[in-house]
């Protein structure tokens, strides 16, 4: 099962990070990664456009995009992935500049939150603007260069 987390560097940037869990074979046939424990479960819908500036994760959770494309920058050097519908994101960047997220297309972005923990590190305040900072579409997950 492939994810991708964001985390903080020593240098108080945010960097992105390919993850793959491992899965093993079951009873039935099918295949499953090791339990993963959890806090917390949130929907979350925002319409369109949306650009939210550099910020840390307000918690350490797993981000599962169900609807609607979703762009986040990394602070490290401006690297932009894309997360459409199945997606899988897991922030942990909660210290530093974090990452600017925004949205690709005209069209709402439907989020499930899963928290592994309950901490609320940072306050969710995030400045708000409606420009998405030129970032071409871009099929999900393509990493894409400032510059």
């Amino acid at each position: 099962m492939h994810y991708t987390r964001t985390f903080t560097g020593e240098d108080g940037l945010t960097y992105f990070e390919d993850v793959d869990l491992p899965l093993s074979p079951d009873m039935d046939g099918a295949a499953a990664t090791d339990l993963v424990p959890a806090k917390s479960i949130a929907f979350r819908t925002v319409p369109a456009p949306f650009h939210y500036d550099y910020h840390p994760a307000p918690r350490r959770r797993f981000v599962i995009n169900l609807s609607g494309r979703l762009g986040v920058r990394a602070s490290e050097d401006g690297v932009v992935r894309i997360f459409g519908p199945g997606d899988i994101l897991f922030v942990g960047d909660t210290a530093g500049k974090g990452h600017q997220s925004f949205s690709v297309d005209d069209e709402a972005l439907s989020t499930l939150f899963l928290a592994v923990d309950d901490d609320l590190v940072n306050p969710i305040e995030r400045p708000v603007s409606g420009d998405a900072g030129g970032v071409p579409t871009c099929a999900c997950s393509t990493v894409v260069r400032d510059g």
